[in-house]
């Protein structure tokens, strides 16, 4: 009978098992015959599965379980494990990072000490506990750091592919929550698509009255979260703004609109782009101007600016409407009159 039990997971066969298992017999000289694991095709035709795993796990001299998550959701491992745990075998628990030592803690081997990580640091430990039990042959130690780094690396291989696969399952618990969080937000779309459908059905009948007036107006009681919306943006953009000078207000308006450098009056207006420019807000070569986005300040501005941007774009239609009415003309950050008149900025002025 083999000496060594591999209680392990099937899915980790490939990328965990096979390379701990030429670690054992390359490094450590371990007689492949004294190995017994499912995945290596040790269990011979026509034999009951069960009968056989419990037999080795039995006569095994040491019982070494690879815990991964894949091993924990197992219901066939965790039998293995309890077998071996109820039978006073000598167990020796490896644990495989990313998982911890708290895995642990929901089997039936919370509490036992023996236990070693897959590090490069805990390798040592195995080779010593299969040497101190007499299970290994002609140690080979050149050979057991060759092929412990390569298991270390086939390691961590199985977590980059897992990361891509993600969960292959959720405890009952949380499917269960899952499930219900799922059943309660069909209800509330349900809900939500009922009264989309009579707001709808509401302006349509709106729509058809003869005062236009009156429908106008009731449309725009429908929109108060759209319309209260842009109204926070356009108090943000402003508040953000009112921090900046006025010059330094006109820069921002002419370089996101404009495709030219921006040359300031000649009365005094250089000298208000050199203060700028000592100031950090613009970097200045010559004539030619550069707004520093690096600044703070200018940085919010240009954040605020451009969110107010996507919403101008993503209004309705009703929204836009509203909006035009209410200051007579479109909503659209490129004109100066929607600075001036919308956000309130004065003393702006345009290039020489």
């Amino acid at each position: 009978m083999p000496k060594i039990f591999i209680s392990h997971a099937v899915k980790d066969a490939e990328l965990v098992i096979r390379p701990f298992i030429d670690m054992l017999v390359m490094g450590l000289g371990v007689d492949r015959e004294e190995i017994y694991f499912t995945s290596g095709g040790d269990i011979p035709t026509g034999a009951n599965f069960p009968e056989h795993i419990k037999t080795n796990i039995n006569s095994a001299e040491l019982v070494i379980m690879i815990l991964t998550e894949n091993y924990m959701d197992s219901d066939f491992c965790l039998n293995e494990m309890g077998a071996a745990w109820a039978n006073n075998q000598n167990i020796y628990p490896i644990v495989i990072p990313p998982t911890s030592y708290k895995i642990l803690d929901r089997s039936a081997l919370r509490g036992v000490t023996n236990v070693l990580m897959a590090t490069e640091d805990d390798l040592p430990k195995l080779r010593d506990e299969l040497e101190g039990k007499n299970l290994n042959g002609r140690i080979r130690s050149g050979e057991y750091r060759t092929r412990g780094k390569q298991f270390l690396e086939s390691i961590e291989k199985y977590n980059e592919q897992r990361q891509k696969e993600g969960p292959f399952s959720v405890p009952v618990k949380v499917f269960s929550k899952l499930q219900n969080q799922l059943k309660e937000l069909e209800v509330e779309l349900e809900e939500k698509i009922d009264e989309c459908d009579a707001k709808d059905d509401l302006i349509e009948e709106l729509k058809k009255l003869k005062d236009q007036t009156a429908v106008k107006h009731v449309i725009r009681s429908h929109n108060t979260d759209e319309s209260e919306e842009l109204q926070e943006l356009i108090d943000d953009t402003k508040s953000s703004l009112d921090q900046l000078d006025s010059i330094m207000v006109s820069l921002i308006f002419h370089y996101r609109y404009f495709s030219h450098n921006y040359t300031p009056a000649p009365m005094d207006g250089w000298s208000a782009i050199h203060k700028l420019a000592a100031r950090k807000f613009i970097d200045q070569d010559g004539n030619k101007i550069t707004i520093n986005y690096g600044h703070p300040l200018v940085r919010k501005a240009d954040k605020v600016l451009n969110i107010l941007s996507d919403a101008l774009e993503g209004m309705s239609p009703e929204v836009s409407e509203q909006f035009e009415e209410e200051f007579g003309l479109a909503p659209d950050l490129s004109n100066i009159d929607f600075w001036q008149k919308v956000l309130r900025i004065r003393g702006m002025e345009l290039s020489y």
